[in-house]
């Protein structure tokens, strides 16, 4: 719908945002009218629940680390969102049914893991699969970013791959922090990790993504390939660390049988 209004209507690329509005508040008065209030019983002190969460990321090398591959995979995904339209922008390609697929990507990344745990595949395996598959999709982008003639059939099919690592990745991230960060310091262990996450992707845009550089894609992409290479040793000795805590059966085999 978002294509249809602002390239085959010509209705510009205002278009979509202004088609969300009516979602939107449809949206709104169902969760006002529909959904009930989660509340917390007790008051939270945010300061005490800080420095608990900053307590438990020097304590616990399974938290940190968790933590680790959290701020690095999901910078490179941060930094991938702000970079796939420029990269393929300059071959016309219809923008909304590019999203379109990645969303699917997504979902199929996301199916994929399901049917693969359901086969018996440790979550951790499967975390530590889906940084693999981000990482090879960001070499793939990487070649296809030439300074000069970027190949942008490529980059998409490169993209693609990112997305479904994007699915698998959430999926198996939301387990393996469920199980290994404590629930009440959960909240806070996650905010520290999103000061990193968001300066490593402020700061390589910033420096990087510039059209008078005509490197600058292509070294935005081994940089994240960087970043995905140090999530990898991350999630390896996480896994390690897991697999050797009889705490975690569950995590590695499936109902824990």
């Amino acid at each position: 719908m978002a294509n249809i209004s602002a390239e085959w209507l010509n209705l510009g690329p205002v278009s979509p945002y202004v088609m969300a509005v009516p979602v939107l508040l449809v949206v709104g008065v169902l969760v006002q009218t529909q959904w009930t209030e989660n509340r917390r019983a007790v008051h939270i002190h945010v300061q005490k629940s800080c420095m608990d969460g900053l307590r438990d990321i020097g304590r616990d090398p399974k938290v940190f680390l968790a933590g680790i591959v959290q701020s690095l995979f999901e910078s490179a995904m941060y930094i991938f969102v702000f970079i796939w339209t420029p990269v393929l922008d300059k071959s016309h390609a219809p923008l909304g049914f590019v999203f379109a697929s990645f969303m699917a990507s997504t979902v199929t990344g996301a199916a994929t893991f399901d049917l693969l745990r359901r086969r018996g595949v440790s979550v951790p395996s499967l975390l530590a699969s889906s940084v693999v598959i981000a990482g090879l999709g960001n070499v793939l982008a990487a070649v296809a970013a030439r300074p000069d003639d970027t190949h942008h059939t490529l980059a998409f099919i490169a993209f693609i791959i990112i997305e479904f690592s994007v699915g698998v990745y959430f999926r198996a991230m939301t387990i393996v922090r469920t199980r290994v960060v404590p629930q009440a310091t959960r909240s806070a262990v996650n905010s520290w990790f999103r000061v990193p996450l968001n300066l490593i992707a402020c700061i390589i845009l910033m420096c990087m993504h510039n059209d008078a550089f005509r490197h600058g894609n292509r070294l935005i992409f081994l940089s994240c390939t960087a970043l995905l290479a140090l999530a990898s040793v991350a999630v390896t000795c996480l896994v390690s660390l897991i697999r050797r805590d009889d705490d975690f059966g569950d995590l590695v085999t499936v109902n824990g049988a």
